[in-house]
């Protein structure tokens, strides 16, 4: 009964914000009261992890547009960096790829690759980009 009440009464001091604050010191927090300039465990981590990527194949499966993945349907390595690219910028982001989309929409991949190469994300992440693109253009055969 101690560490129940324990607990209980510093989450009611500490309050919980599933966003980063910073404390009466200015130190970026989280959570209940979690000091984020300690870092985070790594099995915390983890479990953010298959959040975020739980989050990124069901953007993909319900509101990625299906007009774009007619192409896709039978090619894990294509739906993959296509989750892959959703995970790392969002489904809103992607779907500002206009010209990607558009060939991806066409089936030609080549061109998707192409216009993946040319975007500001490439610039932003290099070798990443580089090595999805080749995945896109390739798919599984």
């Amino acid at each position: 009964m101690f560490i129940k009440d324990f607990e209980d009464r510093i989450k009611k001091h500490e309050g919980l914000s599933l966003r980063v604050y910073k404390d009466t010191k200015s130190i970026p927090t989280i959570g209940y009261g979690h000091n984020l300039t300690l870092g985070i465990p790594k099995e915390i981590a983890e479990i953010l992890f298959q959040l975020d990527l739980k989050q990124a194949y069901e953007d993909y499966i319900f509101r990625f547009p299906p007009e774009y993945k007619q192409h896709l349907m039978y090619d894990n390595i294509r739906q993959s960096v296509i989750i892959e690219l959703i995970f790392n910028m969002g489904l809103h982001s992607l779907l500002s790829f206009k010209h990607m989309l558009s060939a991806l929409k066409e089936g030609d991949f080549r061109k998707a690759k192409l216009e993946l190469l040319d975007s500001k994300y490439h610039r932003d992440v290099g070798r990443r980009c580089e090595e999805l693109a080749i995945l896109l253009e390739k798919g599984e055969g």
